[in-house]
């Protein structure tokens, strides 16, 4: 039986942070900007999705390396959230 060392598990959870941000949170986030840049505001839910999300992203960015889009929508949040 095979043992998972803790390099392993830290490649399972980067892994699937990565998997979940390309195909969850990055396509519903930048929905959501599409929406604000087009006059609509957004509901106490969407606002939630977006806190958990860089909530998550700050928690998990010691063992990530931040790509541009992560860059682009962290940025654009705290735009959003300071207006």
């Amino acid at each position: 039986m095979y043992k998972m060392t803790e390099p392993d598990k830290e490649a399972g959870i980067i892994q699937t942070l990565a998997h979940r941000l390309e195909t969850q949170r990055l396509p519903r986030a930048l929905a959501l900007k599409k929406m604000v840049d087009g006059g609509e505001r957004l509901n106490d839910l969407d606002i939630e999705f977006l806190d958990e999300v860089f909530s998550d992203m700050r928690a998990s960015s010691r063992c990530l390396t931040v790509s541009r889009n992560d860059t682009r929508c962290l940025y654009w949040y705290q735009d959003f959230m300071e207006t």
